[in-house]
Order: structure tokens, then sequence, then C-alpha cells
């Protein structure tokens, strides 16, 4: 299921003000991770698809909103760059491709600890809690 990219207020602690947020451009837009490997992202943008490189990947925030209804759900917040531009999107863990993306994030960007780690710091803050940066 794609989640709205744009949709932050959901987002337990997510400030509007935050720089990431201004990156933004329409509200509505939506992103799914199509699948992945040991080199790259396959993300299908409303606008196309886009192979995103580790490396252009410029951080990673977990957070947690509520689904439709009353439950949380867990978000990865990817801050990435795509021929120049900076996108944002998220991916829930209601989504297929959860459970091989947060196993292999470890493994494939250096200083990303374990899911158990950093999910338990998502879930126990405030506000989204940063998981990789360069």
């Amino acid at each position: 299921m794609p989640v709205v990219v744009a949709n932050f207020d959901t987002i337990a602690g997510f400030n509007r003000s935050n720089s990431m947020n201004k990156k933004i451009r329409s509200p509505g837009r939506r992103a799914v991770i199509r699948h992945f490997n040991e080199k790259e992202l396959y993300v299908q943008f409303p606008d196309g698809t886009a192979r995103i490189a580790w490396p252009d990947i410029r951080g990673i925030s977990a957070g947690r909103t509520h689904d439709a209804g009353d439950w949380m759900l867990l978000v990865l917040i990817f801050d990435v760059n795509i021929n120049g531009h900076e996108k944002l999107f998220l991916v829930a863990e209601n989504e297929p491709i959860w459970p091989s993306l947060t196993q292999a994030l470890p493994a494939i960007l250096p200083g990303v600890a374990e899911f158990e780690t950093w999910a338990n710091r998502a879930l126990a803050a405030s506000s989204p809690v940063s998981i990789y940066d360069i």
C-alpha cells in the first residue's frame, strides 16, 4: 500500500517547520519502493520510476504514525537525492517491502543499527529519530 509522502502531520512529533519538510513539493504525492538490491532502490513515484543508489540517500529517520484506525505504525522517512533534486518518501511497516528492507539496512548502510535498536528508540520518542545521516 503506497504511503502519502507529504502527510507528515500524522507522524508523532513531526514539526512542520522542519527543514526536511520544505523539500516536499505537493501534498498527496506517493512513492513506493518496488524492490532493492545491494546497490540501489527502485522507487515508483507518480511521475515515473527512479533507481536510487544507496549513496544518494542523504538520511533516514524513523517515526510512528496512525494508520486508518487507532493503530500506531512505524515509518521510515527517506531523504534522497535524485538527479540533484531532494525528495522525501515514507515506508510504513504495513508495506510488503518493510521486513526485507529493515533487515537489510544495517548490512547495506554503514552505521544503521539493527531493527530492534532503532525501532525501540522511535517508539519511545515523541518525534522522529535519525537512524542514518551522511
